[in-house]
């Protein structure tokens, strides 16, 4: 049944890639249409792959400081988003943090019974809750932000700042351009 399936799905990838598939591709236009022997360049060479690699060497070095504390990198992203914004919903934690909501419905319940973050019932619409940071959770954020603001400052002295500058412009440029749907 597993053989069967992939071989369907890979199949039907191939059909898609070849344009012998029952589902037309999405068409932007003549001018964007690839020529019939278009092949994906090899992965490591997309733009994926390489924001992946760049994002594995900011986060890899910070990795052992969070263990020290028995966080997760998405922990640090949440409580770090919570001591930059102060009380925040988990909406907002969502969209800023780029985490999935049960993510961050899971996140904050193990925050919680960690006692590094406190949820309310927000007065004005009961539905909502507020999240903070306790003050475990801020001693924490605060610890780890001297740490881990050392590791930052050394990726633009060994890339040169100029250029690091120039990269994250580029970066929010491209994020801003629109999603790719």
């Amino acid at each position: 049944m597993l053989r069967e399936f992939l071989h369907n799905r890979h199949t039907r990838s191939a059909n898609y890639r070849s344009g012998t598939s029952d589902h037309p591709r999405p068409h932007a236009g003549p001018e964007s249409e690839p020529s019939s022997d278009y092949t994906l360049p090899p992965f490591e060479s997309t733009i994926g792959a390489v924001l992946i690699e760049a994002w594995d060497l900011v986060v890899k070095p910070m990795k052992p400081l969070f263990h020290i504390y028995g966080i997760s990198e998405p922990q640090w992203r949440v409580m770090r988003t919570i001591e930059d914004r102060g009380i925040t919903d988990a909406t907002t934690l969502t969209q800023i943090c780029h985490l999935h909501p049960p993510s961050v419905a899971r996140i904050l319940k193990t925050l919680e019974a960690r006692n590094l973050v406190i949820r309310t019932v927000d007065d004005r619409d009961r539905r909502r809750n507020l999240i903070a940071l306790t003050p475990e959770g801020r001693e924490v954020v605060n610890v780890l932000s001297q740490q881990v603001s050392r590791l930052t400052r050394e990726l633009p002295d060994r890339f040169g700042h100029g250029r690091f500058n120039r990269l994250l412009a580029e970066l929010r440029m491209f994020s801003v351009t629109g999603e790719i749907e």
